[in-house]
């Protein structure tokens, strides 16, 4: 087989993976509508509401989801490349670790659990993982609170007392999910 005819034949396969019609609650759409849907109305709000802003649009970051969820597909056996960002490949590793800590795996169950759920991330742990790192690099660091926040606790940290210092550690989640919805 030639590399054209392969070629044409993974591009039919996308595009005809994102045109699938699946269940997204009561309703069949396609796949393209629903990672849309789901990135407008359940996980951008869901990581602004930690103080978090996005350094590209919604309609960008469901395509790079679509790419990664479709990249996975594609090579089951292959670690995932993000090949298709170039976002948030500059950052400090406080900065990546901050993440972690106000994303950490309870936070994100607590969202999973909540969120409308379609075929491809319905109990998937790897789909998921994806998900949750597509938001970690589409974040706009330089701009959101959570870095204004972080970066005042580490110049604190070099001139404040230890006790005000975890006085504001245990505030920074206050800001975030509420639990009870």
């Amino acid at each position: 087989m030639t590399l054209e005819l392969s070629v044409l034949r993974r591009k039919r396969f996308w595009i005809n993976w994102l045109d699938e019609e699946i269940e997204y609650g009561t309703e069949r759409w396609p796949r393209q509508s629903v990672i849309y849907c789901f990135v407008k109305e359940d996980l951008v709000p869901f990581v602004k509401s930690f103080g978090y802003t996005f350094s590209t649009s919604e309609k960008h970051l469901a395509q790079i989801i679509a790419r990664e969820l479709f990249h996975c597909l594609c090579n089951k056996n292959r670690k995932i490349a993000w090949h298709s960002t170039k976002h948030n490949i500059s950052y400090r590793e406080e900065d990546f670790q901050h993440f972690n800590d106000i994303f950490d795996s309870f936070t994100w169950e607590r969202f999973w659990k909540r969120t409308l759920k379609w075929f491809d991330i319905e109990d998937n742990a790897q789909t998921q993982s994806i998900i949750e790192f597509a938001a970690w690099t589409c974040i706009d660091i330089e701009n959101s609170q959570q870095t204004q926040y972080l970066n005042n606790l580490l110049n604190d940290g070099e001139s404040d007392d230890d006790s005000d210092s975890n006085n504001k550690e245990r505030d920074h989640r206050d800001h975030g999910y509420n639990s009870d919805n």
